[in-house]
């Protein structure tokens, strides 16, 4: 495993009890993947953000970087500016912090 899928993964599912049930691809874990694609270059509009907040202070900035797809529990949920899941597909993972 990467250096990065270990930062943003493995370490943190490992902080909150969750690992390998989270944080790892490997069967029997619940691996929620996301193909990112450095080179892109796009503007962030407000109109494309998924929340309830309605703003962002970096509208219409140009961004590095991008997610071209994601995938949760083996279900593709985002193609390429698109999303194509199922609304509620994904499963909530109660953190053991005691």
């Amino acid at each position: 495993m990467g250096a990065l899928s270990k930062i943003l993964s493995e370490n943190p599912a490992k902080i909150f009890k969750l690992y390998p049930r989270k944080g790892a691809l490997a069967i029997g874990s619940d691996a929620d993947i996301v193909i990112f694609d450095p080179k892109k270059r796009w503007v962030l509009r407000p109109e494309q953000m998924h929340t309830t907040a309605k703003w962002t202070p970096y509208a219409d900035m140009e961004i590095n970087g991008g997610v071209e797809t994601t995938i949760v529990r083996g279900m593709i949920i985002y193609h390429q500016g698109n999303v194509v899941g199922k609304k509620g597909y994904g499963a909530f993972i109660r953190p053991n912090l005691l």
